[in-house]
């Protein structure tokens, strides 16, 4: 009779042990987006350039599942504070370029089980930390009825520290981290509503790729480190701007947004102290949020 040797924490940070070997086909997607831009002057940055930078809060809920067999779950969820800072040059009938950066850190709640089903639950000591640096490129195109058109391609780095290494409910746990890329491709509309006021509408596709999780095994003393590359997914963003000139240099804005995304389930790993294979479920991850800053027009 053959027995399981368990890892159980392994169930708190989502990886499972498989007894047959088996190979999960790797998607390699190359994202190759190519605009029009119909303008003259699209890629022309002239004396006229209209640059901003915006800094604030960013809060959001965040719920992380892996796509698991009941009893077994491996879920993270609860709200995280955070900030942004964000770099736009976007002028009228022109090139359009945006660069952000993102950073959260709180306590989540973990809703998981043992590997025998048993529920485990804790959000003391769980913390997460999260950032992104993204990039965009676009035109700007003016409308006739005043409003403004702006399609843009681009790619985000991502990275997620999960949790810290510790014991929670009897339960060993283990520090992860998450890294990948995001190929984007999106649409914003922008129109002044009245007088010193903007609304802004824009919706983003994205398709992650070179994904990878690291698991820290060892920080907890459970096996060797083990890196996991992740099945390459997509998901998309929407995001409603509202923006209030307070005067020709200074803006204030109000953004809710929502974001959804997907990884597959990686490659066995072996972990070479109890010399069995485990690997990474596949997951989705459900964001959604409000952004309140401050901007310079310069």
């Amino acid at each position: 009779m053959i027995m399981l040797l368990l890892l159980k924490n392994k169930n708190i940070r989502g990886c499972f042990p498989i007894f047959i070997k088996s190979r999960f086909k790797q998607i390699s997607l190359v994202v190759l987006c190519l605009l029009l831009l119909v303008s003259n002057n699209a890629f022309a940055i002239g004396d006229g350039g209209k640059h901003s930078f915006e800094i604030g809060m960013d809060t959001y809920y965040f719920d992380y599942k892996e796509s698991l067999t009941l009893p077994s779950k491996s879920t993270e969820s609860g709200w995280l504070p955070g900030v942004y800072v964000d770099y736009t040059m976007n002028e009228r009938n022109s090139l359009y370029l945006k660069g952000s950066f993102k950073y959260a850190k709180g306590d989540l709640t973990y809703d998981g089980s043992s590997q025998t089903g048993t529920p485990v639950a804790f959000n003391v000591g769980n913390t997460q930390e999260l950032y992104s640096l993204k990039g965009v490129i676009g035109s700007n195109k003016a409308m006739e009825n005043g409003a403004t058109v702006i399609p843009y391609v681009g790619v985000c780095y991502n990275n997620w520290n999960r949790g810290v290494a510790g014991v929670h409910s009897g339960i060993t746990s283990y520090r992860e981290t998450y890294q990948w890329y995001s190929a984007l491709v999106g649409i914003r509309f922008e129109r002044e509503i009245r007088d010193k006021w903007l609304i802004a509408f824009t919706t983003e596709s994205k398709l992650n790729f070179g994904g990878t999780m690291k698991a820290y095994n060892s920080e907890a003393g459970i096996g060797n480190d083990m890196t996991f590359s992740l099945g390459n997914k997509g998901g998309y963003a929407l995001e409603i701007c509202l923006r209030y000139d307070i005067n020709e240099q200074t803006y204030l804005s109000f953004a809710p947004w929502y974001e959804t995304y997907s990884f597959g389930a990686s490659e066995s790993q072996l972990n070479t102290q109890d010399n069995k294979y485990y690997y990474e479920p596949s997951s989705t991850t459900n964001q959604y949020g409000i952004r309140c800053g401050v901007g310079y027009h310069f």
